[in-house]
């Protein structure tokens, strides 16, 4: 496959709607090698909302192939490797828990784990609740009380079926974070719940000035993503920047638990972003802890 005959350019921002080639401000452009071949990729930010994600959008064609190709969740083997992975999946399990249990779940939930390739951050809710693991994979559940659909959002999940929905490291792969939001509040009951993480990565295009992971398209700030869930008909409960796990290592992560509500009309609009809420992400203790360790050559 030549990646140059799948790749578009997107004209308007996901988050506010402003014209690119006009509000837009490119961060870094370098090459990348997909599927054997470099094309271009650059990172830009919107000025308006400070919006900050990948100029280039892949086709799903694209994707797929490039996904198959992709070897880099298989974590190592090693037994240091192993505890880290394992303390941080039960860390994971131990949010989605909290959330759950502080908004009165406690059993009997219908729950959608968005991209959870095999379940495993929601296995340990099988006993107390259903759990449907949606992804693109056909790789086959880590239990099996969990069920299995092929697809994000596939047609066979009703409108208003599922209580809680959970999107763990999903969201910064996506193109339109809108499009894939309006679909979890599709799917959620009246007042359901949206639990979601995301890495913290915005020292990549801001002050390395480097491409990054090319599986991950946009970048959040603790501002960008509320205004994502507003905008998607979502009242924010909980937002929170905190240090996270992701295979064996740790790294900041932004927390959201939100709600349902059934007024959708709120919008982004015209709303102008602030440079404020990015900067204070950017200088959290949370962040300048992690970029010593990284300094310092720790995990």
């Amino acid at each position: 496959m030549n990646p140059l005959k799948h790749i578009s350019y997107l004209s308007s921002c996901d988050l506010c709607g402003a014209d690119r080639s006009r509000h837009g401000t490119q961060l870094v452009s370098g090459r990348e090698s997909l599927c054997g071949v470099f094309v271009p990729i650059s990172i830009s930010i919107c000025r308006r909302c400070r919006f900050i994600s990948q100029s280039e959008r892949f086709s799903d064609e694209l994707l797929t192939s490039l996904y198959e190709l992709d070897t880099s969740f298989v974590f190592g083997d090693a037994e240091e490797d192993q505890q880290a992975i394992q303390s941080g999946l039960l860390e994971r399990q131990e949010v989605i828990s909290k959330a759950m249990i502080s908004h009165g779940m406690t059993e009997g939930a219908a729950v959608l784990d968005v991209g959870g390739g095999r379940g495993e951050c929601c296995r340990h809710l099988v006993e107390e609740h259903r759990v449907v693991v949606a992804d693109t994979t056909e790789s086959p559940p880590v239990d099996p009380k969990i069920e299995k659909v092929l697809g994000l959002f596939s047609a066979s999940l009703a409108d208003s079926s599922f209580d809680v929905v959970v999107m763990n490291h999903v969201l910064e792969h996506v193109f339109s974070p809108t499009a894939l939001l309006a679909s979890a509040h599709s799917i959620l009951k009246e007042d359901g719940l949206l639990i979601v993480e995301v890495p913290f990565e915005l020292y990549t295009p801001l002050v390395a000035r480097h491409l990054g992971d090319w599986r991950h398209v946009v970048y959040y700030c603790r501002a960008t993503l509320q205004q994502f869930l507003e905008k998607s008909g979502f009242s924010v409960q909980r937002l929170a920047l905190e240090m996270g796990a992701y295979g064996a290592r740790r790294m900041p992560v932004i927390r959201a638990v939100a709600r349902k509500e059934l007024d959708t009309t709120l919008s982004v609009g015209n709303r102008r972003g602030h440079i404020a809420p990015l900067l204070a992400d950017m200088a959290s203790p949370v962040v300048l802890a992690s970029l010593v360790r990284r300094a310092l050559g720790r995990s």
